[in-house]
C-alpha cells in the first residue's frame, strides 16, 4: 500500500470488483456459460476484493481520523463495516430468491459506482505521510 498508494489500489480494485459482478451477472443469466467462467469471475472479484476494498478500509479509517477522537472514530466506523456487511450477507438471499442471481449481481456492481467518485474526488491520499501530517492536512482544509 505504501508503495502503490492507497487511492490507485482502491481505484483499480474497485474497478475490478465492478467488472467481475457484472461479468458474473452476465454468465449467471447465460443457461450455456460454462461453470469455468463463472468461478473466473468470481475469483478475480475475490482477488480484486483481497487486494484493495479488504484491507485498505481498515488502514485507512485507521489513519484518517484525528488523534484526539480516532479510537472512538474507528469503533464507530468498524461498527458501520460490520453492521453493512451484515445486512448485505442478510439480503443476499432475498435479492436472489426474488429478483434472481444476474440481477443481484448487477445491484452489488451498482453499489460500487458512488464509490468511484469517492476514491476519485473525496479520498485523501495517506500513502508515505505520517499520521501527524494527515491530521495538519484536514486543519487546512
Amino acid at each position: 500500500m505504501d508503495k502503490a498508494g492507497r487511492r490507485r489500489l482502491l481505484f483499480w480494485g474497485n474497478l475490478g470488483c465492478f467488472l467481475s459482478l457484472i461479468a458474473l451477472g452476465a454468465l449467471l443469466g447465460r443457461e450455456d456459460a460454462s461453470s469455468t467462467m463463472k468461478v473466473a469471475a468470481a475469483a478475480t472479484f475475490v482477488a480484486c476484493f483481497a487486494f484493495s476494498m479488504g484491507p485498505i478500509k481498515w488502514v485507512f479509517m485507521s489513519e484518517v481520523f484525528p488523534t484526539r477522537i480516532r479510537g472512538r472514530a474507528v469503533a464507530i466506523s468498524s461498527l458501520a463495516v460490520w453492521t453493512a456487511d451484515a445486512i448485505l450477507n442478510q439480503l443476499f438471499p432475498l435479492m436472489r430468491d426474488h429478483w434472481g442471481k444476474s440481477t443481484t449481481f448487477y445491484v452489488f456492481a451498482a453499489v460500487l459506482i458512488p464509490q468511484f467518485y469517492f476514491v476519485w474526488r473525496i479520498m485523501p491520499e495517506t500513502q508515505g505521510r505520517t499520521l501527524e501530517e494527515i491530521e495538519r492536512s484536514w486543519m487546512k482544509s
